[in-house]
């Protein structure tokens, strides 16, 4: 039973990044026009930087469209596996597969981050780097089970 509830968390933890490297940019979500239309507003982005950061984020998405497309198999090989009912250990080992290919997509998703952040003056840096103050305890108070909201 202990195996089986981690290897539920696990599965949990697994689905909510792939879901959140999906709505920073990969195939589905928003993807790089509600981003950059976002970032545009609030960095005041010239007409220059705009184009630069469509395309950095258009190749981010180029990318890993393969890796999605892998993720989204390798999850459907899990979800039959369970459904055949593999023991814990095959459905366990399948699941690291996982792991991989999400390590893969951050590093794409690292990479484009950083080009963007080549792209910005010293002050829109500064502010980019305000704008994502303190998401790092919101998000780990939230993986801890705090409410929402609790951490502000």
């Amino acid at each position: 039973m202990k195996l089986f509830k981690a290897f539920s968390h696990s599965m949990a933890l697994t689905v909510m990044a792939a879901g959140a490297l999906l709505a920073q940019g990969g195939s589905g979500g928003t993807g790089s026009h509600g981003r950059t239309g976002h970032l545009s507003s609030a960095l005041a982005l010239t007409d220059a930087q705009k184009t630069q950061v469509e395309n950095i984020f258009a190749d981010e998405r180029t990318a890993s469209k393969a890796l999605h497309q892998s993720l989204r198999q390798q999850e459907q090989g899990i979800q039959a596996a369970i459904q055949a009912g593999k023991a814990p250990d095959e459905v366990a080992q399948m699941a690291q597969g996982e792991g991989a290919l999400l390590g893969q997509l951050a590093g794409i998703h690292a990479a484009a981050m950083a080009k963007f952040h080549g792209t910005l003056t010293p002050d829109q840096q500064q502010k980019y780097a305000g704008m994502h103050r303190g998401r790092g305890a919101r998000g780990a108070a939230f993986r801890a089970g705090a409410p929402r909201g609790a951490v502000k």
